[in-house]
């Protein structure tokens, strides 16, 4: 592996950025440079010259003063590519920074479905508020509305029973694309843009993104707020808990999710498909790396 902190961009492999096409057809990784001597973007190819014959940011990369390239093996590229990424930071990498992205919430709408499950249902209001204990007004508002109302979780919970479904049926959280998503799409940095640079991660078996810190409480913590931002009610929280979850199983390949006052042998943590709504919520857990010997 080369070393990153000791590279000298003047003894690499260069070719003027007009001069593009006498790139060798050689697999390796491709540094685009400007008159400042600055890395503008990275990127890696089978074979660099057919790579910048087509290549897809050809409009941003028009600045470019000349094209610096390092040959290496396939397998080698991917973590030769994310160490020059996470050591230049290219513009062109990802569309905005750590910064930028933890203060950004997400674009999301509630929906309020039950007019849908009402009708499938085939019960009448009266039946609804019999059942729920509501009354039928109540009910007949709930029908009429468009927009997800601000209800308690008691309500919820009563109109689930009522119409025999799940509050996640009734209320659904629909997320907007957002930049950030577009920039997860489009990144070529396989140490994912939204968890920065600043995490370091090793190869494991088959995945080479098992991230390798010790504790992990910040990988999930700024992105928890987001997701906490959005409850407006108590109703919301239901909807939100499978993302939750979801969000917690994706970022903790390989780790241990423990609680912060119990500790290692919180087993009942262990399984990070276990996790509850209160504990997820409360932000009371912290990351054990699987391959870490821990006191």
């Amino acid at each position: 592996m080369i070393g990153i902190d000791s590279l000298n961009l003047g003894d690499l492999p260069t070719v003027d950025f007009e001069r593009k096409n006498a790139l060798p057809s050689v697999c390796g990784v491709y540094l685009a440079i400007d008159s400042s001597n600055k890395v503008q973007y990275v990127g890696k190819a089978k074979s660099i010259k057919d790579r910048w014959d087509s290549h897809e940011k050809a409009k941003e990369l028009e600045a470019s003063n000349k094209i610096a390239y390092i040959r290496c093996s396939y397998r080698a590229c991917n973590q030769i590519e994310a160490d020059l990424i996470s050591f230049y930071q290219p513009k062109l990498n990802k569309s905005f920074t750590q910064k930028e992205y933890f203060n950004q919430k997400p674009k999301t709408t509630l929906n309020w479905n039950f007019r849908f499950i009402f009708n499938r249902q085939k019960k009448s209001v009266a039946d609804i508020a019999k059942a729920s204990g509501l009354t039928k007004s109540k009910i007949q508002n709930f029908v009429e509305m468009e927009n997800c109302p601000n209800i308690s979780t008691q309500v919820l919970h009563r109109l689930c029973i009522s119409l025999d479904c799940q509050p996640g049926d009734l209320i659904s959280i629909e997320y907007e694309d957002i930049k950030h998503s577009q920039s997860v799409q489009k990144t070529k940095n396989p140490a994912e843009p939204r968890l920065g640079s600043i995490y370091r991660y090793k190869n494991h078996g088959q995945n080479p993104l098992i991230w390798s810190e010790f504790k992990v409480i910040g990988l999930i913590e700024n992105s928890l707020k987001s997701y906490k931002s959005l409850v407006c009610n108590g109703a919301a929280d239901y909807a939100l808990i499978p993302g939750l979850q979801e969000m917690v199983k994706r970022n903790s390949s390989g780790y241990t999710i423990v609680s912060k006052t119990r500790g290692k042998n919180s087993s009942v943590w262990n399984a990070r498909w276990a996790i509850n709504t209160d504990f997820l919520l409360s932000e009371n857990f912290q990351f054990i790396d699987n391959s870490s010997t821990v006191p």
